[in-house]
């Protein structure tokens, strides 16, 4: 099974979804989809994504929005 980087980095790190769903100030489901790739993260979101799971937003994403309109 081929894990996207967020979820990967998550589940090494031992932290539940909803973890990232708080520190993102979004919803499980949006966390399950941007693991999935379906959805991009505006850069508030993967910036505190990517502090939670101690690495570098462009890391974990291969784009991130500039806007901050949710998708």
């Amino acid at each position: 099974m081929r894990f996207e980087p967020v979820r990967k980095a998550r589940i090494d790190r031992g932290l539940p979804a909803a973890a990232v769903a708080q520190t993102a100030d979004r919803s499980l489901g949006w966390v399950y989809a941007v693991e999935r790739g379906l959805i991009t993260p505006g850069r508030r979101e993967a910036d505190a994504v990517a502090t939670l799971l101690d690495t570098e937003a462009d890391a974990l994403f291969s784009k991130v929005r500039e806007d901050e309109a949710a998708t």
